[in-house]
Parts: structure tokens; sequence; C-alpha cells
């Protein structure tokens, strides 16, 4: 078995599920600086359009949060957060 194989089962169900899913919110954010590219807009950086931003500062819900929320990683936060604040 591969190195990278091994860390990756050593996370737990949470940590591979947050891993996941920022790995798909960077491919979003990298398709979609891809197709700025592509229809003549001047290319940028990646410090530029790489940050992940979780949540928007508008209170918008971004990408990545929504895929978070889907996959139940943020469900499991909030009722960690809630339980422990009710102690």
């Amino acid at each position: 078995m591969s190195k990278h194989l091994n860390l990756w089962q050593e996370l737990n169900s949470r940590q591979q599920l947050t891993l996941t899913a920022i790995f798909h919110a960077d491919q979003k954010a990298e398709d979609e600086e891809a197709a700025r590219w592509r229809v003549g807009w001047e290319k940028r950086p990646a410090a530029v359009w790489r940050s992940l931003r979780y949540p928007d500062l508008n209170g918008h819900e971004t990408f990545l949060h929504k895929l978070l929320r889907e996959s139940e990683v943020r469900k499991r936060c909030d009722f960690l957060r809630l339980n422990f604040n009710s102690q």
C-alpha cells in the first residue's frame, strides 16, 4: 500500500469528508478560472483565485460550505458545538 493511502486511511470519516470537499471546491475554482482564460480574460496568479472562502463575507453560502453541509460534516460540527455550549 502507498504511503499516501496509509495516511488517508488513518484519517477519520469527518476528516476524509472535509478534505474531499476541499478538493472538489478547489477543482471547481480551477475549472472556473480555466473557463475565464478560454474566453479571453487575463490570466491571474493562483494566489488570487485559489482561496476557498468559508463562509462568504457577504453571508452567502460558498461552494465549500455547501459541499460540507451536503456531506453531513457541518451538521456534525454544529451538533457538537451545541452540545459543548450547553454544558
